[in-house]
């Protein structure tokens, strides 16, 4: 993934759509991400390293809880943003 504003503004999209899908979320290291997804909370930043990605990727398949805790934890922090008020207006001009 490399820095740039558009890749900035989608990262977010990427953990919505984990939550959607009712996943926990493996994310690049990478600016993007690591300004967004809180590591071993919400879900897993990792190093751009195969073997490291292979390893979580087996881990969490082998413990449903965690990958449940991740995914969960993800989707009530999406669920609390998107209620969130965002302070803009309703309207142009309003």
């Amino acid at each position: 993934l490399y820095p740039s504003a558009p890749n900035d503004a989608r990262a977010p999209v990427k953990a919505f759509d984990a939550v959607r899908l009712g996943a926990a979320g493996l994310y690049a290291d990478a600016p993007a991400y690591r300004g967004f997804v809180r590591h071993g909370d919400d879900g897993l930043v990792l190093p751009m390293d195969a073997a490291l990605w292979a390893s979580a990727i087996t881990r969490l398949g082998q413990d449903p809880a965690e990958r449940l805790r991740l995914a969960g934890a993800a989707r009530a922090r999406m669920t609390a943003m998107l209620a969130a008020d965002p302070g803009f207006p309703a309207q142009p001009g309003a």
